[in-house]
């Protein structure tokens, strides 16, 4: 099997592991469960500012396994001539996810809400940032041959480490951590995925 087909293949398992570990683990607390229970406080909110707060918070949970189902999908739609199409829905998806993160946290700050403990809050007040501002750098300079498979592989690097930090985090708490496992081991298989198109990339561009 060749390094393109391979490559190929680590995307769209690995896309469709991380998107089926929304679901993990069945009946115990699974992001899939979390948000349905926002959707709840969505359709009972009683101000405004709960509305969007829980809004914000659905996109947040969801907006990761969204991307891993359109990274899986961009794999399998990779034809000569359609490669490119996916980067922007990729980018948008990715700083409509940060940016309402950041959002939300500036807002919990700015209220002193003890929601969210505040070390959490200015984690999810600047971070976001970081990660998208090389984002968008190589979604702007990468050599357009290569431009998806980069900004795919720079957006997939944090969710491998997410992916495992929030398994370490739930095994602290006597939790299930399989399904931040298998989300984690996904991750990991589209970055390597997403590497190695962007390889096979550099070599089209050296020709």
């Amino acid at each position: 099997m060749s390094v393109r087909s391979l490559s190929r293949l680590a995307l769209i398992l690995g896309g469709a592991l991380l998107a089926l570990s929304f679901f993990l683990p069945l009946g115990y607390h699974s992001p899939g469960e979390e948000f349905l229970a926002t959707v709840d406080s969505l359709t009972s909110a009683e101000s405004a500012g709960e509305f969007v707060v829980a809004g914000g918070l659905l996109i947040v949970i969801a907006y990761s396994y969204i991307w891993a189902v359109l990274v899986a999908l961009a794999a399998l739609w990779n034809f000569a001539g359609k490669r490119r199409a996916w980067t922007p829905v990729h980018v948008a998806v990715q700083s409509i996810g940060g940016l309402t993160l950041m959002t939300l946290c500036i807002l919990l700050l700015s209220l002193h809400d003890p929601w969210l403990p505040a070390k959490f809050q200015w984690t999810g007040a600047s971070l976001p940032l970081v990660m998208l501002v090389p984002l968008w750098a190589v979604a702007l300079l990468a050599a357009p041959v290569r431009r998806e498979w980069v900004v795919v592989a720079v957006g997939m690097f944090p969710q491998v480490l997410f992916q495992f930090m929030l398994a370490g985090v739930s095994l602290s708490r006597e939790g299930q951590a399989h399904g931040f496992v298998i989300g984690g081991i996904g991750a990991l298989l589209a970055l390597a995925g997403a590497i190695g198109r962007a390889r096979m990339g550099a070599s089209l561009i050296g020709k």
